[in-house]
């Protein structure tokens, strides 16, 4: 299977995630506008070392439907590009563990693809210096 792909296993989908990854004070935040997220290396036991979930605000952000999905696909995208080299990081060296990733847009306007790819690469390269 290719490290490019990204199947339903890698989503967060379960409320129980979400509520860990944003409830139980331990999570970490980084920045790269337009783009923020939040992270927890969690003790949950997961077929995927990494999961991976998209937020954008339809109130303080696009409230056209349209333009929330580009920018979700879009993050989508810029993830599943970057991320093999954080998918090996974390099987390596924390087996038995699931790293939660919640990527929130902060951004009024839409970016190009390239930029989003960009901020989505740092982000993942930050997260991978914080999670020895």
């Amino acid at each position: 299977m290719s490290d490019y792909n990204f199947p339903k296993a890698e989503r967060i989908c379960r409320l129980g995630l979400m509520d860990k990854l944003f409830t139980q004070g331990q999570h970490r935040t980084l920045r790269a506008y337009p783009v923020k997220a939040f992270f927890l290396l969690a003790d949950e036991p997961s077929d995927v070392p990494v999961k991976m979930m998209v937020s954008v605000s339809k109130r303080h952000c696009f409230h056209d439907a349209v333009c929330r999905n580009r920018v979700k696909r879009q993050l989508r995208e810029a993830y599943r590009k970057a991320k093999p080299d954080l998918i090996r990081h974390i099987a390596q060296n924390h087996q038995g563990k699931t790293l939660l990733i919640a990527f929130i847009w902060l951004g009024s306007e839409l970016f190009p693809s390239q930029k989003i790819d960009r901020s989505i690469a740092t982000l993942l390269q930050k997260i991978q210096e914080n999670t020895p």
